[in-house]
């Protein structure tokens, strides 16, 4: 019995040691992940603040870029517009003096729109880059004529691009700024609906 008695308390100490073993491991093995977890939770978080900042700059930088190009269109418009008024209704510039002065304005506009927008293009989703490009490409011709149209006087005989100018003022500028308009109001989180 004595045997038994003390058998009985080695496996009674031995299982206490064992349990209390088995429980420290599991705590140390709980600590070092929970060590691990709060590490990796810093890290992400710090990484997530990180892509804020770097994403709200770019955002900031967007809303610059559309205000900045939306600013460009409405001048290349009143230009335009003015041209228009100061022509008679063969779009013949009436007084000489602001002929030059006129085209030389949307001249200067025209390539402004193009330099801005082609370092830009990247803020712009592909349908409105599309339409600014045929802009673009209209406002070719006006630059052409001005060009042409500044110089000596009976050297050419060019006729200034008409159908050109009423399509960009009609059309072309009005649907960009539109579409500019709603870009910026999802940028804003401005819902129209």
């Amino acid at each position: 019995m004595e045997f038994l008695e003390e058998l009985g308390k080695h496996l009674i100490s031995v299982a206490i040691i064992g349990a209390l073993i088995v429980w420290l491991f599991k705590e140390l093995i709980k600590k070092w992940l929970t060590n691990d977890v709060e590490k990796f939770r810093a890290k992400l978080e710090y990484e997530s603040h990180v892509a804020k900042i770097q994403f709200s700059k770019l955002y900031e930088e967007r809303g610059v870029v559309i205000k900045e190009i939306y600013s460009i269109l409405q001048d290349y418009n009143f230009a335009l517009k003015s041209i228009v008024r100061h022509s008679d209704k063969n779009y013949k510039i009436v007084d000489k003096d602001k002929k030059l002065n006129k085209l030389s304005e949307c001249i200067d506009l025209g390539r402004k729109l193009e330099r801005y927008y082609a370092k830009n293009k990247i803020f712009f989703e592909q349908e409105l880059c599309l339409k600014i490009d045929k802009l673009i490409k209209k406002s070719t011709k006006i630059v052409q004529f001005g060009t042409l149209k500044s110089l000596p006087e009976g050297l050419i005989n060019v006729d200034m691009p008409k159908d050109e100018i009423k399509e960009i003022i009609n059309n072309d500028i009005p649907e960009i700024q539109m579409q500019i308009e709603e870009v910026f109001r999802k940028l804003l989180g401005i819902d129209n609906k």
